[in-house]
């Protein structure tokens, strides 16, 4: 019985020890993200939303959308994260990175759009949050993996089927932060005034 007991106690302890975050080792060769600060000819624009169960529909509208190189560390990074684990950022050196992270900020139906992109692939990533009864936040990081076609405008709706549970914001591993807006850049629900801009480099 006491070892039954001994073995149980073991279990339980095993379950609540928290998993290690997982350090990154892939590496993105520098030619490679430099191609994708180069400007193309081809656009991605779209929506970022999520419907409530009451039926209603929550955008992305304010928030920072984020176009990031689909890189081998940032595809490394999204396994990790889909496997619900944690990543160590201690010694990441994410500035290669985040100078090639392209941004557009939500306007007030949530639409963003990105311009003058090369034919690569990126990660497409844009928060929907709301705050739900008793303060509890709702809602989720949306991404997807898209590749950019040569000189094509594609459209691109992240809903229900595109919710990450990550575990941070995926640019932050990076160090990256979005730029402000210009100070011409103004509130509409026209989409040709979201404002996208690559990190400062």
């Amino acid at each position: 019985m006491r070892a039954v007991m001994a073995l149980v106690v073991s279990a339980l302890v095993a379950g609540c020890q928290t998993a290690q975050p997982v350090r990154l080792t892939a590496q993105a060769p520098a030619d490679d993200l430099a191609s994708y600060r180069v400007a193309g000819p081809a656009r991605i624009f779209g929506q970022a939303l999520l419907r409530q169960s009451g039926g209603d529909v929550v955008t992305c509208a304010g928030e920072d959308a984020a176009l990031i190189p689909a890189v081998s560390p940032m595809n490394e990074a999204m396994k990790v994260w889909g496997r619900g684990e944690t990543i160590d950022a201690d010694g990441l050196d994410g500035r290669p990175i985040s100078k090639a992270i392209r941004w557009s900020r939500c306007d007030a139906e949530g639409n963003f759009a990105f311009e003058r992109l090369p034919e690569r692939d990126f990660w497409i990533m844009a928060p929907v949050r709301w705050t739900a009864a008793k303060n509890a936040g709702q809602g989720g990081m949306l991404a997807r993996r898209i590749a950019v076609d040569r000189g094509g405008a594609e459209r691109v709706i992240l809903s229900q089927h595109d919710v990450r549970y990550l575990s941070a914001r995926p640019w932050e591993i990076w160090n990256a932060v979005p730029p402000e807006p210009a100070e011409d850049d103004q509130s509409s629900s026209d989409v040709s005034v979201s404002y996208s801009r690559m990190s400062p480099g």
